[in-house]
């Protein structure tokens, strides 16, 4: 028997030999300049598919050394009647934070909107940018971990390794590009051009959009589409309007490829998100429900209600607050974050809630963006409070 296995291992071993044997000859047929761009390419595959675990281990590591209180994960009973009603698992709770870096790539677009309505883009901030987005992941991850288990921060935890190195990149290359090329051709034309506009246009529209919609459904080769067919080809500022044509071309092109495979992915491994929120509010319910909101069920202590998730979630909650509404629980969930604008250096009143990240609006200075953490039975009060404050109510965060 040990003569027969040998005897299978040496021809398993001589037939290795003969593949690896002809794969080196025609290895060495190709051309040094073609083999030097395949080795170019696999290694920046290489680099792509290994940056999520890379930034995952530098950023936990370097995010130990992050004061950030633990949050306290609060129970309630009303939570677990919302689990028997949902037709669906409920989110977990920790994403209530995770979220928020992901809700930051969506404020950095928005601020990027604003920014170009009066600048050019070689001016814009763009290590800050970067800077913002890995400290808001260091201060949710710092502030999560020590409470809730892996299971719940799994999921968050890869989506912000993939869309973080991504988004550094993004911002790094054009960063790069237009604060040298396109600066120089923007100093050269001396003016804005149909391309500029267009360009500030779509990232108006994109920062709308992604309040909504995941960002691998915007329609980029619409707007690359925009640039050869509503922007005139010769005109004043040539130099400039070729330069966008151009820049802006392969931009969008890069990003709807990229699009395409994020779609993909997302789609093959989480499947279509449910664009709802479940609540449980004390009963009985507001005389009046926005109409944006449904009531799933009822009992002696708990109204369940169906509302609308991401940006549409904010006036939904709102206008039940103001109509007397007590929230107990919100995806099953008792602890939600929210942020806050806020005048620079302002404190957060201790009643609205523990304060996480504080993050500058790049667009407009003077101006912070504060993400707080509160039980879900405060958040009615929090929201009537802040409709009588200068701080201004941003976003609530629906896992």
């Amino acid at each position: 028997m040990f003569r027969d296995l040998l005897h299978l291992f040496q021809k398993g071993w001589g037939r290795l030999q003969e593949r690896v044997g002809r794969f080196a000859a025609r290895w060495r047929r190709v051309g040094a300049r073609r083999r030097r761009w395949i080795w170019w390419g696999t290694g920046v595959l290489l680099c792509f598919l290994a940056s999520p675990l890379v930034s995952f281990f530098v950023v936990w590591g370097i995010c130990r050394q992050e004061e950030v209180p633990p949050i306290v994960a609060q129970t309630d009973a009303s939570g677990e009647f919302a689990r028997r009603v949902a037709p669906r698992p409920l989110r977990p709770e920790a994403a209530t934070l995770l979220t928020f870096p992901e809700w930051y790539i969506v404020y950095n677009a928005r601020e990027y909107a604003e920014f170009l309505e009066n600048n050019p883009p070689s001016r814009f901030p763009y290590a800050r940018a970067i800077g913002a987005y890995w400290q808001s992941v260091c201060r949710t991850t710092a502030a999560t971990r020590e409470t809730y288990p892996l299971s719940q921060l799994r999921d968050g935890l890869i989506t912000l390794h993939v869309i973080g190195p991504s988004f550094t990149l993004e911002t790094i290359l054009s960063g790069a590009y237009e604060t040298t090329l396109g600066r120089l051709v923007f100093w050269l034309g001396g003016s804005y051009t149909e391309e500029d506009q267009i360009a500030g246009e779509v990232a108006r529209e994109y920062a709308v959009f992604l309040e909504y919609t995941p960002w691998y459904e915007f329609p980029y080769m619409q707007a690359l589409a925009r640039l050869w067919t509503e922007a005139s080809w010769w005109g004043p500022h040539v130099a400039r309007k070729w330069e966008r044509k151009i820049a802006l071309s392969l931009g969008y092109g890069a990003k709807a490829l990229y699009a395409g495979v994020m779609r993909w992915v997302t789609r093959t491994t989480y499947g279509v998100q449910d664009p709802t929120t479940y609540a449980v509010i004390a009963a009985p319910e507001p005389p009046s429900i926005p109409p944006e909101v449904e009531v799933v069920a009822r009992s002696d202590d708990y109204v369940v209600l169906r509302l609308p998730r991401y940006a549409a979630l904010v006036p939904a909650v709102v206008a039940l607050a103001q109509e007397g509404a007590t929230f107990l629980s919100l995806e099953g969930n008792n602890s939600i974050a929210a942020s806050f604008l806020v005048p620079k250096g302002e404190a957060i009143p201790p009643a609205w809630g523990q304060e996480v990240v504080r993050l500058a609006v790049l667009s407009r200075p003077g101006v912070e963006r504060v993400l707080v953490v509160l039980p879900v039975r405060r958040l009615a009060e929090v929201l009537r409070a802040a409709q009588h404050s200068p701080m201004q109510l941003d976003h609530v965060y629906d896992y």
